[in-house]
Parts: C-alpha cells; structure tokens; sequence
C-alpha cells in the first residue's frame, strides 16, 4: 500500500491522511454509496405517500446504512455533520415525505463533498509537488558538491 493510501489508523479503508484526499479504494466506496442514495431518492420521488410500515422501515435502514458506510470512509473532521444528518424518529417509522427529505440532505451532502474534494485535489497535488521540489533544490548559501 502506497504511503499516500495509509490512514491514520493503518487501513486502506479508513479516513485519508491528507484532508480532501482518498485511495482508489475509498473513492470507489464513495461512488457506489451515492449511487445508492441517488436511485433511493429517485425511487422515493416516485412512490405514493402511503406506503406499508414495512417498506418505510427498510428505506430507514438504507439510509442509516448509507450514514454508516460514510462515516467509515470519510475523515473524523465530518463525523459532527453526518450527525446531523440522521434522523431524530419518534416510535413510529417515519413517512415518506420526511424519508425524501432525508435522502435528498444526504444526496446534497454528498455531492458537497465530492465537489469539495475536486476542488481541494489540484491545490494539494501542487502542495506535495512544490515539497518534493524544495526539498530537492539546494538551500540559498549551500556549498555545491565538488
């Protein structure tokens, strides 16, 4: 494993160890859990308000599992704003309307977050190049090797 994929715990699979910045591995992880929240969301666009308990409570456990899946992905640093993101539920499933609304603040969520990351990518590959070039030049006053 590349230095660039290492976690601060060690894993391929956790946080990145530069802000803004994933393994091949978690960037992949990333894409199939938005293409999961974005066909949810299409799907509960399309479904009438009444619905059994049953189909409310599996589209509550797919969310929560989405939040999960991300919250294992992505840095401590935005564990608080996927908090926000759950859902507070009283005893009762919730409806369909406040499902919608849940999976489209996560949808939004997460494409904040990729468009973030594109943004921040460029700067941080200039970042580690200009690095690797200082410390390659020699320093103002150094004797050049005779």
């Amino acid at each position: 494993m590349a230095a660039h994929e290492r976690s601060r715990s060690g894993s391929a699979d956790g946080p990145a160890q530069w802000p803004g910045q994933w393994s091949t591995r978690q960037a992949a992880k990333l894409t199939r859990i938005g293409s999961l929240v974005a066909t949810a969301l299409a799907e509960l666009r399309e479904l009438p308000p009444q619905q059994p308990e049953d189909v409310r409570v599996r589209l509550l456990l797919a969310h929560q599992r989405a939040l999960d899946e991300l919250a294992a992905v992505v840095g401590a640093e935005l564990h608080s704003e996927l908090r926000v993101l759950r859902m507070n539920l009283g005893p009762a499933p919730p409806t369909i309307a406040e499902l919608r609304i849940a999976h489209a603040q996560l949808h939004g969520w997460m494409e904040g977050l990729i468009t973030g990351q594109q943004t921040a990518a460029p700067r941080l590959r200039r970042r580690r190049v200009r690095r690797g070039t200082a410390r390659t030049r020699p320093r103002r006053g150094a004797r050049r090797p005779t």
